[in-house]
């Protein structure tokens, strides 16, 4: 069985090129991923350093597919659409 989760769920890369996640959103992912046959997880990939919070997922059952950040604090900001390819 297959799992897709859709958030925003802010990831990372670290210096070793390894993508980190929100902790506890991973580590949740990571419990999940004993119950299903593939996780695909599409969130928002930041350039910043990833917070000491981050985590790693740890089975390779599971598929991060990153998004740029968009949206924004003003009205205008957060309707305005935006392309983005997989």
């Amino acid at each position: 069985m297959k799992l897709l989760i859709i958030s925003h769920t802010p990831h990372y890369i670290d210096k070793d090129g390894t993508v980190k996640g929100l902790g506890p959103t991973v580590l949740e992912i990571n419990y999940l991923s004993q119950s299903f046959d593939q996780i695909i997880h599409i969130g928002i990939l930041h350039k910043e350093n990833p917070p000491e919070s981050s985590q790693i997922y740890l089975d390779n059952k599971v598929t991060f597919i990153a998004l740029p950040p968009f949206g924004g604090i003003t009205f205008m900001k957060k309707i305005k659409m935006h392309r983005i390819t997989l």
